[in-house]
């Protein structure tokens, strides 16, 4: 609820085409939160099945994580509100 006040609006994605998830990431940061406390700012993040790749966006040191381990994408795009990319791998856990 609070992505909606503070962008607008938010669209969902399955985690599964990781062609369009790349697309959207291609030169823009956005958070990998990898549990509810563990949110990670990046650039360039690319999805392929078993590794996140993406890079810090102030030092420019390129960082991943095994997939299985991303429970959310949120990509904020200006005026067009955020893509929540969320991973249904492990669908007990809440989101």
């Amino acid at each position: 609820m609070l992505t909606g006040l503070f962008v607008g609006c938010s669209h969902t994605l399955p985690f599964s085409n990781y062609d369009l998830i790349n697309s959207l990431t291609k030169g823009k940061v956005a958070t990998l939160k990898l549990s509810e406390w563990d949110n990670i700012k990046g650039r360039d993040i690319q999805i392929t099945t078993d590794s996140t790749y993406w890079i810090e966006p102030r030092k420019g040191i390129k960082n991943a994580v095994p997939t299985s381990q991303v429970h959310k994408l949120v990509i904020v795009k200006r005026g067009r509100g955020a893509w929540e990319v969320v991973h249904t791998q492990s669908a007990s856990k809440p989101v």
